[in-house]
């Protein structure tokens, strides 16, 4: 799964920590207009739960956002009660 978006990106330097929880690239940014920065960070949790992986990189302009996770995955029954 590979999500873009087209708005100015992320500093290189800073690419490695957007996936950290609370990050947000620009610290002036008031919470009611700029996310509190989870929103990466569950998804890195939730992707790599399920033994995937989550990427991003820039795109010139914007950002993609890439998911890996394997064709297949054990799946247990429900328990019998």
């Amino acid at each position: 799964i590979t999500l873009r978006d087209h708005g100015s990106g992320v500093p290189q330097d800073m690419l490695h920590k957007i996936f950290l929880p609370f990050f947000r690239v620009d610290e002036s940014r008031q919470r009611a207009s700029g996310g509190h920065g989870l929103g990466l960070a569950i998804s890195k949790r939730i992707v790599e739960s399920h033994n995937g992986r989550i990427t991003a990189s820039n795109a010139q302009p914007g950002l993609t956002v890439s998911i890996t996770l394997p064709a297949s995955l054990r799946v247990e029954p429900p328990r019998e009660m």
